[in-house]
C-alpha cells in the first residue's frame, strides 16, 4: 500500500466512524478498485481504559493492521490518530496486532527490552525528592511508580516501571483490560435486551482474570518497604495493545 492509498483509506474510515449509525459491531467494506486492488474490510475494536477513555481502533479484518484510532473520554468529543505510513509493515514484516494477544509466546523476547528495576530512569524522575511507590505481590517486588498525576485528594496515577519478576504475571494484566471491556459491553447490551452468543465466555474470562489478580494480593509500600494503607491498587497494562513499553500505569486510591 502506498502512502496516498493509506491516506485515502484513513479518510474514508474517519468519515465512516463519524457517522452516528457506526458502532462497535459495525463493519465497513471498501470495494476492490476504490483504493487498492483488493477489497478492504474494516472492523472496530473498542477498549475502555480505567480513566474512562474510549479507544476505538479501525482494524483491517484480514491483516490486523490498525489504520486509525479514535480516542477520547467516553461519551465526549474525541480525536483521530492515524497510523503513520512509516509504521506499516513491509511484505515480510509481521502484521500489527490491534487486539490483545490470545497467547503470550513473545513475552520472553519483550522481557529483554525492559531494563532492570534499578536501572530505570523515567523523565519525571529528575526530581530526586520525588518518592517512589513500590508495588508488591505478597513479598515479591513487581515494580514502582512515582504516581506523578493527581486525580483527587486521595487518588493518584503514574507510569508503572516493572521489575523482572513482574513478567511472571504480566499476561494476566495484559489480558484484563480487554476482558473487562468485553464484560462491560456485554452488561450494557443485556440492559437493552440484546443477547450475545459469547456471553458465557466473556463472563468466565473476566471472572478468571479478576480472581487471579485478587490472588496476587497487591499492596503498596514506600522506599523503606513500609506498607502504605490503600483502598484500591490497580495495574493497567496496555503495552501490548499499543506496542509501547511505556503504556503501563498504576492507579492508587489511598485510605486517607
Amino acid at each position: 500500500m502506498t502512502k496516498d492509498e493509506l491516506e485515502q483509506v484513513q479518510s474514508i474510515i474517519r468519515q465512516w466512524m463519524s457517522e452516528p449509525t457506526t458502532h462497535s459491531d459495525s463493519r465497513l467494506t471498501i470495494p476492490t478498485g476504490i483504493v487498492a486492488d483488493r477489497a478492504i474490510v474494516i472492523e472496530i475494536k473498542s477498549l475502555l481504559t480505567f480513566d474512562n477513555v474510549l479507544v476505538e481502533s479501525a482494524v483491517d479484518a484480514d491483516s490486523g493492521l490498525c489504520y486509525t484510532k479514535r480516542i477520547g473520554p467516553s461519551g465526549k468529543a474525541s480525536e483521530f490518530i492515524d497510523t503513520p505510513f512509516e509504521m506499516l509493515p513491509g511484505e515480510t514484516a509481521p502484521t500489527i496486532e490491534a487486539d490483545l494477544p490470545g497467547n503470550f509466546s513473545q513475552r520472553s523476547q519483550q522481557r529483554a527490552i525492559e531494563p532492570p528495576l534499578n536501572e530505570l530512569s523515567p523523565e519525571v524522575d529528575s526530581d530526586p525528592d520525588r518518592p517512589k511507590f513500590l508495588l508488591y505481590s505478597n513479598q515479591t517486588l513487581l515494580g514502582y511508580s512515582l504516581l506523578e498525576q493527581t486525580k483527587s485528594s486521595n487518588e493518584r496515577k503514574g507510569r508503572f516501571h516493572p521489575s523482572d519478576d513482574y513478567f511472571d504475571y504480566s499476561q494476566i494484566f495484559e489480558a484484563f483490560p480487554q476482558a473487562q471491556n468485553n464484560w462491560m459491553e456485554l452488561n450494557a447490551r443485556e440492559a437493552y435486551g440484546l443477547t450475545d452468543d459469547d456471553a458465557g465466555a466473556y463472563r468466565n474470562r473476566f471472572n478468571e482474570l479478576t480472581g487471579k489478580i485478587e490472588a496476587l494480593k497487591l499492596y503498596l509500600a514506600d522506599a523503606t518497604s513500609k506498607r502504605i494503607e490503600t483502598k484500591e491498587v490497580t495495574v493497567e497494562d496496555l503495552s501490548y495493545y499499543y506496542d509501547d513499553q511505556r503504556e503501563r500505569w498504576l492507579y492508587v486510591t489511598f485510605a486517607k
